[in-house]
């Protein structure tokens, strides 16, 4: 019988194994670099890549509240200065310079289309609708000219 004798929970040579696996990557200084890349804006799929980590370890590690949460608060961060930048693209603004930049429209209709998406959407459903509709009609079509061939070929 393999590791007859030893405490339960230990491998070859007395030595502990890990419980569940593999031991994390994650440490203190590798979960400081993954909330610094979060607070500028990058996905988890490119913090993976840059840290040589797959994305799945980092939706494992989430499970973890503390990081879960920490990283949250990060994302949330740059969310809200991305936010607060198209607002003011949006809006129009005055910069440090004194100079003022007026509204834009692509900011403005993008803000719009966010926040009010039943007043804002693009009405492509709609497109579908009428297209369906029209292939319908050319099938119809169809048939009933290949019927009316064949009876007059009869």
């Amino acid at each position: 019988m393999k590791n007859a004798g030893q405490p339960k929970g230990t491998g070859e040579k007395g030595k502990k194994k890990h419980p569940g696996g593999r031991p994390s990557k994650l440490t203190p200084q590798l979960a400081v670099k993954i909330f610094d890349l979060s607070r500028h804006g990058l996905t988890d799929k490119v913090i993976a890549r840059t840290l040589d980590v797959t994305e799945r370890s980092i939706t494992n590690w989430k499970s973890s509240t503390e990081f879960f949460l920490s990283l949250k608060a990060a994302k949330k961060d740059v969310d809200s200065r991305v936010e607060e930048s198209l607002s003011r693209r949006a809006l129009g603004f005055v910069g440090p310079d004194g100079h003022y930049y007026p509204p834009e429209t692509t900011a403005c209709i993008f803000w719009l289309k966010n926040r009010q998406p039943q007043d804002w959407r693009d009405r492509i459903p709609e497109l579908a609708n009428i297209a369906d509709s029209i292939s319908s009609a050319l099938q119809m079509m169809r048939r009933h000219e290949e019927r009316t061939r064949k009876e007059k070929k009869a």
